[in-house]
């Protein structure tokens, strides 16, 4: 837990509860970056529901709402800063077939698209199947390495002869995207190197 309040909160709680703490603890630190575990062993299972409302939400979330921390609740623009730093982190805490479960509220187009390597188990909840994912592990693991094999064809799409092409808003660039991508990459790197250009042009 984060917040110090809600950190001592959780210890108050344990002890009216005879929760023993040599079973299950609550730590104050930021555990996406961090994590905390009693024997330093990696986790078998992670589930999170982190902030993840967007930043034009949350300038529009009705006042009741402002009475949360914005810590609790937004997550940079697009509402997936938090998730995107659990993706990165995430296997290196967990066992092998260690599984991560995390809440994402209603950004799984968004997270797809920046994703398209990550083969998202949506789980059924009250709301729908698109508010909960699950991925193992090795689904991690293996979307890192997918992620690097990208990040070659790239740096080797780069090294071709400049093209100078329009692109958006009258700016000019030495890459046409477009055409690099249909050249060099698979469908789903495709998309994910679109929509990486459209964030930088």
């Amino acid at each position: 837990e984060i917040n110090l309040t809600t950190y001592n909160l959780c210890r108050i709680n344990m002890f009216l509860h005879n929760i023993e703490f040599d079973k299950f603890s609550i730590v104050r630190e930021d555990t996406l970056l961090s994590p905390q575990h009693w024997d330093d062993q990696p986790f078998e299972l992670i589930v999170s529901n982190p902030p993840y409302v967007d930043a034009e939400s949350v300038a529009a979330l009705p006042d009741e709402y402002l009475k949360e921390p914005e810590l609790a609740l937004g997550s940079g623009d697009d509402g997936l800063e938090a998730t995107r730093r659990i993706l990165e982190e995430a296997a290196a805490h967990l066992n092998p077939f260690g599984v991560l479960v995390v809440e994402i509220g209603h950004n799984r187009d968004v997270l797809e698209m920046q994703y398209p390597q990550l083969p998202f188990t949506w789980l059924e909840t009250s709301g729908g199947d698109g508010f909960v994912f699950l991925l193992t592990r090795e689904e991690l693991v293996e979307a890192a390495t997918q992620a690097e094999t990208v990040g070659e064809k790239v740096l080797r799409a780069l090294s071709q002869p400049q093209q100078h092409i329009q692109i958006r808003h009258g700016v000019r660039r030495h890459l046409d995207i477009v055409n690099v991508a249909a050249h060099f990459f698979t469908q789903q790197e495709e998309l994910l190197i679109l929509h990486l250009a459209g964030t930088l042009v």
